[in-house]
């Protein structure tokens, strides 16, 4: 396969996504969403802008745990309507095209967060549907092959069990090479194609290789919680010792940035906590455990969900104790 890597014609909207992508990937949400904005005012024309606004908002909302709000789905709307204005004037676009499976594809992605999987199922299905067209019209273009193979590989893992009906064929190994073949060839979703392998070889429970992929992007973006969050996870199904020192990095990171919340801190002491315990180091899992209850205390405004994971963990802390008292 001969793949050759695109960036945009013009060459100041790629600079400037570059800048913005980065922005995106260190956890300068705001900084990115500014970026983005003003990529918009200056380019009203090209719908790069409201995608990757609305990428960055998708992002910080998901990592800070803030409630969504309807900026990403105005700015989605509008950057779908724009991309059908495009391919009406020309549906032989090839950026056109590229432009409204890229929005399709986040609005499944934003479905997806928002628990609506039938309609994120539906408009990943449009996004693989103009990306084939991209690859019709040009048969080099990478980013198509990411997105395809990722839909492959994933939608065939979910079917798996149905492999006996006729007409579900498993394509797992199809589209896994090609993320692999492509991967290398992205300007500007490298770093989502790398997160996509990285589940997907955890899946396959080739953790090693998705620790080799994890700790190369973090060279680069050293506090990224995502890629610390994948190594962690990897870490956790063969080293546990490590997986719990990574998962503090992402408290760390949280700390370092000035963006800790109350729900990611109980997110990851928990999977610190749980980790200890697996490991048979109660009195270790009990301080952690006790640390997540002292955070949910010490919460002013403290919510139903805050309430309830207090209480699930003091429940877990006097069993575990239970147990000791029996040995």
């Amino acid at each position: 396969m001969n793949l050759v890597g695109q960036s945009f014609p013009d060459a100041e909207i790629d600079s400037v996504l570059k800048v913005g992508i980065k922005e995106i990937w260190n956890h300068n949400y705001e900084n990115a969403v500014k970026i983005f904005s003003e990529l918009d005012k200056d380019n009203p024309g090209v719908p790069f802008g409201k995608i990757y606004e609305a990428v960055a908002l998708m992002m910080m909302q998901n990592d800070l745990n803030i409630k969504s709000d309807d900026k990403i789905n105005e700015l989605l709307e509008d950057a779908e309507k724009l991309s059908e204005g495009m391919l009406d004037k020309n549906e032989d676009d090839i950026w056109a095209n590229y432009f409204y499976a890229l929005t399709k594809s986040y609005v499944s992605q934003y479905h997806a967060l928002t628990k609506d999987y039938f309609n994120a199922l539906a408009d990943g299905l449009i996004s693989i549907n103009y990306f084939e067209r991209c690859l019709e019209l040009n048969p080099n273009f990478y980013e198509a092959y990411v997105a395809i193979g990722a839909y492959k590989y994933w939608s065939s893992e979910l079917t798996k069990d149905l492999n006996w009906i006729p007409f579900i064929d498993d394509e797992r190994e199809a589209g896994l090479k090609l993320i692999e073949d492509s991967i290398e060839l992205s300007f500007y979703g490298q770093e989502t194609a790398y997160n996509i392998l990285i589940w997907t070889y955890i899946s396959k429970g080739e953790y090693e290789k998705a620790v080799e992929i994890c700790n190369a992007v973090l060279n680069k973006y050293p506090k990224n919680r995502i890629f610390l969050n994948g190594l962690a996870k990897a870490y956790s199904l063969y080293d546990k010792k490590k997986a719990i020192a990574i998962y503090q990095r992402v408290i760390d990171s949280y700390v370092s940035n000035k963006q800790l919340n109350i729900h990611s801190e109980i997110e990851y002491k928990m999977k610190i906590a749980n980790l200890y315990r697996e490991m048979g180091e109660d009195l270790s899992a009990i301080n952690k455990y006790n640390e997540v209850i002292e955070s949910c205390s010490s919460e002013v405004n403290i919510d139903e969900n805050i309430k309830e994971k207090k209480l699930e963990v003091e429940n877990i802390v006097a069993q575990i104790k239970e147990q000791i008292s029996r040995e």
